[in-house]
């Protein structure tokens, strides 16, 4: 669901805001806390659920995620279903606490309660912003499981360390922020976003419209030649991350602490199955890695088979692979375009009526 339909809701959206809240609460040394989550992507360069460096230098500090490579896209894919996992169970956990005139609300809420993605490309009038307000006040009203209400922090809005060790995370600020402190304020951040969204709309509609290999598509990894490459949905989602919001967000190293991240990379894997809907003969090739990874070398084979590490599918160790991953329904979940399977056509017209900006 959208960020903004889900903020339409009324048990969901407040269930959410609790959940996001607990979950950043968390104690930082436990394994599924919001902190370890986010450490993942980058930062504190360690080891995950006992998923151990390769044995190359380390020297480079980087975390699991795959960038320039060609798992890029199916990575995140397990990565965004670890937190979702959490992110409902914690939501559950939350729904048997309330008064028994509202609990079973509150739970079938928490059944259905998913991730959601914000659509930056979504072609919202100009008297309202490109950055949903839900992500960008201090403060929000809530419902808590006592039925008592409240003001309490925005957890879509920062993410605080508790505390902020230096010796794990680089940088001064006891929270996240979206961008340096001369030009923080929503205006500003929205503003910028608006003036390249046209380019990044049709950069998009561009790549989602037609055909190219899924390695194309999917990741800027260099494999072999590039002829019939369009642009990838690795470029497109970078300037939403570096030029627009250049605090905590850009560097990839600590990008994955801010709420924001999460709802946008929702939207790349959204990105991602509308582009596998349309095309459904082209996945993951093979390719050598381009850069490195806690877990992958330079010049590393890797293919649909590849290990997504750290994410571990068994008990018995073995990992999720893109393979794996390529039915998001198998996974649980899907996208409000995808629902009930439409046809080719009606899933293309869809795609122009949301993306393009020609007559």
């Amino acid at each position: 669901m959208e960020l903004r339909e889900l903020e339409k809701t009324k048990e969901m959206w407040n269930l959410f805001l609790l959940a996001m809240t607990d979950f950043q609460k968390m104690d930082q040394n436990t394994i599924d806390s919001w902190f370890q989550i986010a450490g993942i992507h980058g930062m504190p360069w360690a080891d995950w659920d006992g998923v151990h460096a390769s044995t190359a230098d380390r020297s480079l500090n980087t975390g699991y995620c795959t960038h320039n490579n060609l798992l890029f896209s199916t990575w995140h894919r397990p990565y965004l279903v670890l937190f979702e996992q959490k992110l409902q169970k914690i939501a559950t956990g939350i729904a048997n606490k309330f008064p028994s005139a509202t609990r079973a609300k509150y739970q079938d809420a928490a059944k259905r309660l998913r991730l959601p993605f914000w659509d930056w490309a979504k072609n919202v009038p100009t008297t309202e912003p490109v950055v949903p307000t839900s992500l960008s006040v201090e403060k929000v009203s809530v419902t808590l499981s006592d039925g008592s209400s409240a003001q309490i922090d925005n957890p879509l809005y920062d993410y605080n360390f508790h505390p902020l060790d230096h010796t794990q995370i680089n940088g001064t600020f006891q929270q996240t922020i979206r961008a340096s402190q001369d030009f923080n304020d929503n205006a500003t951040l929205d503003s910028r976003l608006r003036s390249i969204l046209r380019f990044q709309r049709a950069d998009l509609f561009k790549i989602l419209s037609q055909y190219q290999k899924f390695d194309h598509f999917s990741s800027n990894a260099q494999c072999g030649e590039n002829t019939g490459r369009l642009g990838s949905i690795e470029s497109v989602h970078g300037p939403i991350h570096v030029k627009n919001f250049p605090g905590h967000m850009s560097p990839s190293s600590v990008t994955a602490f801010d709420p924001m991240f999460w709802f946008h990379h929702a939207n790349v894997d959204r990105q991602v199955a509308l582009y596998q809907a349309v095309f459904p003969t082209t996945y993951v090739g093979s390719c050598a890695a381009n850069t490195a990874t806690w877990t992958i070398d330079v010049g590393d084979p890797l293919d649909g088979t590849s290990a997504l590490t750290p994410f571990h599918k068994t008990a018995a160790g073995a990992f999720w692979t893109s393979n794996d991953v390529r039915d998001i329904t198998k996974l649980g979940y899907t996208y409000p375009e995808l629902v009930g399977n439409p046809p080719n056509a009606t899933l293309v017209a869809s795609i122009k009526a949301q993306y393009s900006d020609a007559p």
